[in-house]
């Protein structure tokens, strides 16, 4: 993954992924304080204009504009919706899905998937031949319950394509050395076939959520995964 500057925005770009993508930064934007400065939403106490023209820094920089947005509605669920042009401008101009969605996938080129993290995993996949593209918002919880294979599931049979043919990038997220978690949430995961990926040589547990995001990909036949250092 290549950290580069697109215009005034500070981004990392997929080596394997053809279509206009990047994971942004912090950098770039025009919120203040605690918000600085790209700050990408409404909810967190941000001035709306500013939050308005992070966005639209953002959608020219991948070569659309701010009405091209759909944003997902991230509840650290496992939802994925399909979307397409009759979308646009969902959690912009527009209400929020009202339904959960974690993550979009869309065939419509004309449609800028988005959605935000902090310390969440952001996933992107692209099929290699042009045809759909998805976005995940996959949190601790999501990453539990993999929403990985609901969203490959969802593209391959909405568009027709096959899982091998999709090319994942796994963006900036909370590392494994910063993921402490309590047992209890250690044992969730080792429940569920992750316990290699949860480490006890640390004070308390942590868990190694892109390791285990690289797995669920491998297990739907994904192996062209560029990830974030």
């Amino acid at each position: 993954m290549i950290y580069k500057n697109i215009g005034i925005l500070n981004v990392n770009v997929a080596e394997n992924i053809e279509s206009a993508h990047f994971f942004t930064t912090r950098f770039g934007g025009v919120s203040r304080g605690e918000y600085g400065s790209l700050n990408t939403s409404f909810t967190v106490g941000d001035e709306k204009e500013n939050v308005m023209e992070n966005l639209t820094r953002i959608a020219n920089a991948a070569g659309y504009e701010l009405a091209d947005i759909v944003c997902s509605n991230q509840t650290h669920s496992t939802a994925c919706k399909r979307v397409d042009r009759s979308d646009k401008g969902v959690g912009v101009f527009r209400e929020k899905f009202s339904e959960s969605a974690d993550a979009l996938i869309t065939n419509d080129e004309s449609v800028l998937l988005l959605v935000r993290s902090a310390d969440c995993t952001p996933i992107l996949l692209w099929s290699s031949d042009g045809t759909c593209a998805g976005a995940i918002h996959s949190g601790w919880k999501g990453t539990l319950e993999n929403i990985i294979y609901h969203t490959v599931r969802e593209m391959v049979s909405s568009y027709g394509i096959n899982a091998q043919s999709i090319r994942a990038a796994i963006g900036p997220c909370i590392s494994k050395q910063s993921f402490e978690v309590g047992e209890e949430v250690a044992e969730l995961f080792k429940k569920k076939g992750y316990g290699e990926y949860v480490d006890y040589s640390f004070e308390k547990p942590h868990i190694d959520l892109v390791e285990i995001c690289k797995k669920q990909l491998f297990d739907e036949g994904i192996t062209n995964i560029d990830v974030s250092n």
